[in-house]
């Protein structure tokens, strides 16, 4: 029985294989993905790395600016995007392998402005710095909130202290970095956790369903395991 599991694991893979590399795009957002000395790393990028190899899957990571990154996704055939958020509004445009990690949505304040948000609504009268492309951008504009973007969410720590925004709507684990380079540790605050969200890898809808199945199937075994835990143990501790 474990010999014939093992061929069947290996045709698995051999198909895998055959079927062609792909191409996987993400963002530079510590602690989720980053660009180091070896490679691209991260919560979200060692995840799926691990995932490409126990599929036996070949593949190319690639750094761009999110949306960027995301329109390749929608476009570019055997091309996938991480780490995406799965909305309703995101749903039929890809096929969806995850989650791969979990965030929280938080606002930011200045520490000197001592705003104590209770609920998302008594942000209304306030203007909230996102960057383009992002879920939690496109999250508060449907909703009606005042939200000015830019290209890259490192701009924003300065942005709030400038006092060109009022919040900014970002996460712990890439907040925490970014206020620190920024040089503005202990001047902004967490104001508000407003949202928690599942993070996926988001096909391209001309990847084979085999291959998303498979790649489904073998990222449960990862979360079982303990694996995701673990590289997410890994980084957690470095962003606080």
């Amino acid at each position: 029985m474990r010999i014939l599991a093992a061929l069947i694991a290996l045709a698995g893979s051999a198909a895998t294989a055959a079927a062609g590399s792909l191409t996987l795009t993400t963002e530079e957002a510590p602690p989720y993905s980053q660009q180091q000395a070896d490679g691209i790393h991260g919560i979200a990028a060692d995840g799926v790395a691990e995932l490409m190899r126990r599929a036996g899957q070949p593949y190319r990571m690639t750094l761009r600016p999110w949306q960027r990154a995301y329109q390749e996704a929608l476009t570019d055939r055997q091309t996938c995007v991480f780490a995406t958020v799965r909305t309703p509004e995101r749903e039929p445009h890809f096929k969806w392998v995850g989650p791969i990690a979990v965030m929280d949505w938080v606002l930011y304040a200045l520490v000197a402005r001592h705003l104590h948000l209770r609920t998302l609504d008594e942000a209304r009268a306030l203007t909230i710095g996102s960057y383009n492309a992002d879920v939690r951008d496109s999250f508060l504009r449907a909703r009606g909130f005042r939200v000015d973007s830019v290209w890259s969410n490192a701009h924003n720590p300065q942005r709030l202290a400038n006092g060109r925004i009022d919040l900014w709507a970002s996460d712990p684990y890439v907040a925490y970095p970014l206020i620190v380079a920024a040089g503005l540790a202990g001047k902004i605050e967490p104001v508000l956790t407003f949202q928690h969200s599942e993070l996926y890898l988001a096909c391209n809808r001309g990847v084979d369903d085999a291959r998303i199945d498979r790649l489904n199937r073998l990222l449960q075994t990862m979360a079982h395991d303990g694996t995701l835990a673990l590289i997410t143990h890994r980084y957690a501790g470095r962003s606080h």
